[in-house]
């Protein structure tokens, strides 16, 4: 899916978190993928194990972000109010 799927505010907004959890300014990091996804709970299917989450599907996207070192994938809701680190750096 195409980067201009999601909004240019959006996208902002998914780089700031995404820079503030890595220890990167947003405007060094660049989104490479980006996929629309059905996840199987409020919590995008990453919930800590003490985490209760609402069994509802919840539309979002798969994104891959990367500082030109590292790539990094990200689990988010339509709206990016939760933006979650999906695995380790590649």
């Amino acid at each position: 899916m195409p980067k201009d799927s999601l909004s240019p505010a959006l996208q902002t907004e998914i780089l700031a978190a995404i820079g503030k959890e890595q220890n990167h300014a947003p405007d060094q990091l660049q989104i490479t993928t980006i996929e629309a996804v059905d996840w199987p709970d409020a919590c995008l299917g990453l919930a800590a194990p003490d985490e209760f989450c609402a069994q509802i599907l919840t539309p979002g996207w798969a994104i891959a972000v990367t500082d030109g070192e590292q790539t990094w994938q990200y689990r988010t809701d339509l709206d990016a109010i939760q933006v979650r680190w999906a695995d380790t750096p590649e």
